[in-house]
C-alpha cells in the first residue's frame, strides 16, 4: 500500500486557514487582555477607595490630605508614599494610605508601566481629587475637609487613572501623577488608556469605567498660554464632565486667569462638593 503524503496544494490551504484563524483570533485574545487588565485596575480603585474611606473613620470623618511637608519642603507625604527631594527616593510604604491597603501592588495600574517615563512616582497610574478633596491651613500645607462637605458622595470623584502631559520638559512627555486635576485648571490628566476608557472611584466606595470628555478646541490654553490639543488626544488625556468642554475650562474669554464661580462650577461638576443648583 502506497503512503500518502500532503499534496503542495493541501499543505498551502492549511497554512492559509491557519493563518486566517491566526488573524481572526489575536485582536480577540488582545482585546480579552485589556479587558482583564481593566478589570483589575477598577478593583485597584475600589480598594484605594476603600482605604480612603477607613482613613475617614480613623480621623474624624476627614479625608486623607493630598501631602504635608516636613523640614520646610525637603520631605513630604502623600497619599501613596513619603518622598525625599534630597535623595529623590519614595518610600511607598510611608504613603498616608498604606496602613489600610498594606500592598503597594494596588498603587500601580497594569497597563500603565508601558506608557510613561520613569518618574519619582514610577508606574503609578492613579490620581486622587486633591483640589476639591482638601483645603489649606494658613501656612498653605493641605489638610482634609470633613466629608459632611461632600453634598453628593456618589457622584463626586475621588480617585482615577491619571497621567499628565509635562510641558515643562525640554522634550515634553508623559508622566505619572498621583493627582487628578479638574477640568478648570486645563490640564487634562484622565487618562482612558483601556482602547479610551478611563476608570474612576467615587466617594460613595463605588467604581465605574467612563469615555473622558476631550476638549472641543484645538487649543488648549494653560494660564494664558495657548498648547496643542494634539498630544492631550494623543495619549487619551481629558476629563471626568457631564458636558463639553472647550480650550479653556476656566475663562471662556481669556481675558483673566481667575476662574468665575460659576464657570468654574459647570466643568468641575464631578469633582466639587457642591453641585450647581445644590
Amino acid at each position: 500500500m502506497k503512503n500518502r503524503a500532503f499534496t503542495l496544494i493541501e499543505l498551502l490551504v492549511v497554512i492559509a486557514i491557519i493563518a486566517i484563524l491566526a488573524a481572526i483570533l489575536f485582536p480577540v485574545f488582545a482585546q480579552a487582555k485589556n479587558a482583564a487588565k481593566k478589570t483589575v485596575s477598577l478593583s485597584n480603585l475600589k480598594q484605594i477607595g476603600l482605604a480612603w474611606a477607613m482613613y475617614g473613620n480613623d480621623y474624624d470623618d476627614y479625608t486623607v490630605p493630598a501631602e504635608y511637608t516636613q523640614d520646610g519642603w525637603n520631605t513630604y507625604f502623600t497619599w501613596y508614599g513619603y518622598y525625599n527631594t534630597t535623595t529623590n527616593t519614595l518610600d511607598q510604604q510611608q504613603g498616608l494610605l498604606y496602613p489600610y491597603t498594606k500592598s503597594n501592588g494596588i498603587k500601580s495600574d497594569p497597563d500603565f508601566s508601558n506608557l510613561v517615563k520613569s518618574t519619582k512616582i514610577g508606574a503609578l497610574g492613579y490620581g486622587y481629587n486633591y483640589s476639591y478633596l482638601n483645603s489649606t491651613d494658613p501656612a498653605y500645607n493641605y489638610i482634609g475637609i470633613s466629608q459632611s462637605q461632600i453634598e453628593q458622595p456618589s457622584a463626586t470623584l475621588s480617585f482615577g487613572t491619571v497621567a499628565q502631559w509635562d510641558q515643562s520638559d525640554p522634550t515634553p512627555d508623559l508622566v505619572g501623577d498621583g493627582f487628578i486635576d479638574p477640568p478648570s485648571q486645563n490640564d487634562p490628566t484622565l487618562q482612558g488608556r483601556y482602547n479610551g476608557i478611563a476608570n474612576l472611584a467615587w466617594c460613595d466606595g463605588h467604581v465605574k469605567s467612563i469615555t473622558p470628555v476631550y476638549r472641543s478646541s484645538p487649543a488648549l490654553i494653560q494660564y494664558g498660554t495657548p498648547y496643542s490639543m494634539q498630544p492631550y488626544l494623543a495619549n487619551n488625556l481629558g476629563d471626568a464632565s457631564p458636558i463639553p468642554i472647550p480650550g479653556d475650562a476656566c475663562d471662556l474669554n481669556m481675558t483673566t486667569y481667575l476662574c468665575d464661580p460659576a464657570t468654574q462650577s459647570l466643568y468641575d461638576q464631578d469633582y466639587e462638593l457642591v453641585k450647581p443648583g445644590g
